[in-house]
């Protein structure tokens, strides 16, 4: 098990909106052989939280990561995750700040609730960064699964502020960009694959969109996507624009049933922005911070991660990509595990430690 340190230093409680987010100080004053956190994971859970959270990295890196899970699942818990996972940028003594913000989940909030919860909880530690010592210029966001579509969310509708300190950089592990084409490769491949199968991931989507399961095979089958909207973004949606060797033998190339005007009435805000980042104007994309973009071989979203990839790169965005080629979606859910191991949680750890250490 990678070594953590003790908690010490200070907590307290901040309102956004109507939220809570508490936050805790700390700093790494001797290694031990456990998780740390405790503090911080005993205090939430007394009051019910789920959590989505700041770490801060004083005097080196402040890191802002969004979990996924669909939004129907997030506990403090994740708090001593994170803080395994990220103490080898500590070894220099920094001191390090945990904010719990509350996001709203599922059943109760739905769309556009959790990722404004995000977006908010960003932009107050934007503006209030150097109250906890933290370099404004050194700020990067980072989030898995739904909470890499997070993390495009708010890297994109930042874009332009002028009153809040720049994103230094963004890391998307494994992110969904996008619900409109549900038939790429990896959706093929990997639809029947542990954690995320097909089926789990359509209930995650319309329970958070409010789009009844009676629509299901419309968003499959692409009988809800008009012909206008397709041949306008399928230069960033199709297939054709991953590298050859993720079209698997038996892929099937993307086919729509033919168009039904009541779903696309009920699904129609799969084409809003929001809901798929990775159809937003060039002119947004261009002005996006750099990113470390994580893809796993064994899932479902796997595509996803990769045409976001290009669209960054064709707008000249540095954009660095690590494969995990025996990697699968959830992985980062079981690195600290005591009774799995898999070499891909590791690898993923590694890499971003890397990323952020070199940027």
């Amino acid at each position: 098990m990678i070594p953590c340190g003790v908690w010490s230093g200070r907590k307290g409680l901040i309102t956004l909106s109507s939220w809570p987010v508490s936050f805790w100080e700390a700093q790494f004053q001797q290694w031990l052989e456990l998780g740390v956190g405790r503090a911080a994971r005993d205090e939430a859970h007394s009051h019910g939280w789920g959590s989505s959270f700041l770490a801060v990295f004083s005097t080196a890196w402040s890191l802002t990561p969004g979990r996924g899970r669909g939004f129907l699942k997030g506990s403090s818990r994740d708090v001593t995750k994170s803080n395994v996972l990220f103490s080898p940028l500590s070894s220099g003594g920094y001191w390090i700040s945990f904010f719990l913000h509350r996001y709203r989940k599922l059943p109760h909030c739905h769309y556009p609730v959790s990722f404004q919860d995000c977006l908010s909880a960003t932009i107050h530690f934007l503006k209030t960064s150097q109250l906890y010592g933290v370099d404004p210029s050194r700020i990067v966001v980072s989030g898995d699964s739904i909470g890499g579509g997070a993390v495009a969310f708010v890297t994109q509708t930042l874009v332009g502020r002028t009153d809040i300190p720049k994103l230094r950089a963004q890391i998307l592990i494994y992110p969904i960009v996008q619900g409109i084409n549900l038939q790429l490769p990896s959706f093929q491949q990997n639809k029947d694959l542990p954690v995320l199968t097909r089926d789990i991931m359509i209930i995650c989507f319309c329970q958070y969109l409010r789009i009844d399961l009676s629509w299901k095979d419309a968003l499959l089958k692409g009988s809800c996507i008009p012909d206008h909207i397709w041949e306008k973004y399928k230069k960033w949606l199709s297939s054709d624009n991953l590298p050859e060797r993720f079209r698997h033998k038996d892929y099937q190339p993307e086919i729509h049933a033919p168009f039904n005007e009541a779903a696309y009435l009920e699904t129609r805000h799969i084409f809003e922005v929001a809901n798929a980042p990775l159809i937003a104007d060039d002119q947004i994309i261009s002005q996006l911070p750099e990113a470390l973009i994580v893809t796993c071989e064994w899932d479902i979203l796997r595509d996803d991660g990769l045409l976001y990839k290009k669209r960054l790169e064709d707008q000249g965005v540095p954009v660095t990509w690590f494969h995990i080629e025996d990697g699968f979606h959830g992985c980062t859910l079981l690195f600290d595990s005591m009774l799995f191991h898999f070499p891909c949680t590791k690898q993923l750890m590694n890499a971003t430690v890397k990323y952020l250490r070199g940027i």
